[in-house]
């Protein structure tokens, strides 16, 4: 319990006590590479009832209304991490505009990406709207015993203009969910609650999974370069996101730890730790 006080202290010190970004950084970096991964899952902001409500609605209706693709199909760019079950997406920001256009979610880029349903889904526009920098958008759902196996990422990118090092941060905001769907960090099992929006350390071990006989889980997830507006917007929580509730106790205590699986699916890095570890932020695109 002392343990888990003391981290939980420091990561509030560490992420909130301070306005330049160097040390945010650094934390992320030595976490990507196996590092004292203290830095992994924040608790940032919870959407107010109502504006979630009208998301949670759009978002349903999207589903139900439209074609996904899906990561266990062995061509989609998700099937690498050996998802099982049945894993569907829908992928929000893109240039086509098809919901089932996985092609450019990962190609690191914000350049003419655009959510072409703002019309028809108003209030899940006008969230991804709060989030400027992102290069990808995306609806994933875990049906019914179904998960991503443990596997690790590569959140240390190229930058588009000058091809140095940046960093991309996962976000997630749960739409529905159940007491036997969770996510795995670094061997720690956690449970996220609908309405709050979680940073989500992917370059990590990690993995999600949902174990319920009947019912799916919900997630929406995004990707953001670090810029300076991210830093701001997500970290320093300067910039004002209307609908959105800071939460002051960011760290969220894992529910189990079960270990990680020896045979976890790795990622190389593309770049040597000490390149990495002067990263700054990166400047918008």
């Amino acid at each position: 319990m002392k343990k888990a006080l003391f981290i939980s202290l420091l990561v509030l010190q560490t992420v909130w006590g301070f306005d330049d970004p160097k040390e945010l950084i650094q934390k992320i970096v030595d976490a990507n590479y196996q590092i004292n991964p203290e830095l992994t899952i924040l608790k940032l902001f919870d959407v107010e009832p109502d504006f979630f409500e009208h998301i949670s609605r759009d978002v349903l209706q999207l589903i139900s209304a439209n074609h996904p693709s899906y990561a266990t199909d062995k061509n989609h760019n998700s099937n690498w991490s050996k998802p099982e079950g049945v894993i569907s997406q829908y992928s929000l920001l893109n240039v086509s505009g098809r919901l089932d256009d996985y092609s450019t979610d990962h190609n690191l880029s914000t350049k003419n990406k655009r959510f072409a349903h703002g019309l028809r889904y108003p209030y899940l526009a006008k969230f991804i709207a709060l989030f400027p920098d992102c290069t990808n958008f995306r609806i994933n759902i875990l049906h019914a015993k179904s998960r991503f196996t443990q596997h690790q990422e590569d959140i240390c990118i190229p930058n588009q203009v000058s091809g140095k090092p940046a960093l991309k941060l996962r976000f997630h905001l749960p739409i529905r969910t159940n007491e036997q769907a969770s996510m795995l960090m670094e061997g720690n099992v956690y449970h996220f609650d609908p309405g709050t929006i979680y940073f989500f350390h992917n370059g990590c071990i990690h993995d999600g999974i949902n174990m319920n006989e009947a019912e799916p889980r919900v997630h929406l997830l995004w990707d953001m370069l670090l810029t300076e507006d991210t830093f701001q917007r997500m970290f320093k929580r300067s910039i004002p996101m209307p609908s959105l509730s800071q939460i002051t106790d960011v760290f969220l205590e894992p529910i189990q730890c079960i270990g990680i699986d020896p045979n976890y699916k790795k990622t190389a890095r593309r770049f040597p730790y000490e390149e990495s570890s002067q990263i700054t932020l990166c400047p918008r695109q």
